[in-house]
């Protein structure tokens, strides 16, 4: 876990909104909440909402009242229709002083063409996908891979903090996003190349669990690069 203390007093204290309680949604938002932060949060299912106004979060009503109440507006929602309809409700609550944090996992060009269509608030959008299982959001734990202005992402630093251990900051606007994507094609071809080294097995007597045993404790067990200095090469 992060040890960064939240700068809850103060001047420098950021007032901190979330949008959409979902499955990691709800998660990163408790740990807002947990770390002390003044949370208004806001999602359309009202048992949601409940579970963070009893860990501490504040529900004044819709989207565009939270990014009144916030500094850093956070946003994590299931798809890029959600994405562009909270950014509609939002457009007139927003103003140079605010950043909105990107969350949901959208692509590049619905980051940039969202970011275009508040550019006239003034306000800062930042795309910052996570990375990490349930467990991991709970815990505090998650990667976040961040695309636009580095002073903006510098500025909501200490927020990242109290739900992640690593942030990234990978590019211009959009990049967070096509970083997310690439994670994923790895993710998913390493799935599908482990199913097939396993029907491999199973074709040749051996079963799943001895096998799935025997790789846990050899150079199987993941991918390690060739051109990383530290590690020794396995190729």
């Amino acid at each position: 876990m992060n040890d960064l203390e939240p700068r809850t007093s103060g001047p420098a204290a950021l007032r901190a909104g979330f949008i959409g309680l979902g499955d990691m949604g709800g998660r990163i938002a408790r740990r807002i909440a947990e770390a002390g932060f003044p949370l208004t949060v806001h999602d359309p299912r009202a048992a949601a909402v409940d579970d963070l106004v009893e860990a501490g979060a504040v529900s004044p009503g819709g989207a565009a009242d939270v990014a009144r109440a916030s500094d850093v507006i956070g946003i994590c929602v299931a798809t890029d229709a959600q994405l562009y309809s909270v950014g509609s409700e939002l457009r007139p609550a927003l103003d140079p002083t605010k950043t909105v944090l990107v969350h949901s996992s959208v692509a590049p060009r619905t980051i940039v063409d969202f970011a275009a269509a508040l550019v006239a608030t003034g306000a800062v959008v930042l795309d910052a996908p996570v990375s990490g299982s349930r467990p991991a959001a709970d815990a505090g734990t998650l990667t976040v891979m961040v695309g636009g202005r580095e002073d903006a992402l510098d500025r909501v630093r200490p927020l990242l903090a109290t739900y992640s251990r690593h942030v990234f900051h990978v590019g211009a606007l959009g990049a967070g996003a096509a970083m997310k994507l690439t994670n994923n094609v790895m993710l998913h071809m390493n799935h599908l190349i482990a199913l097939e080294a396993l029907r491999f097995a199973r074709s040749q007597g051996i079963r799943e669990q001895d096998a799935l045993e025997v790789v846990a404790v050899s150079t199987g067990r993941g991918v390690r690069s060739c051109r990383t200095p530290s590690i020794t090469p396995v190729c």
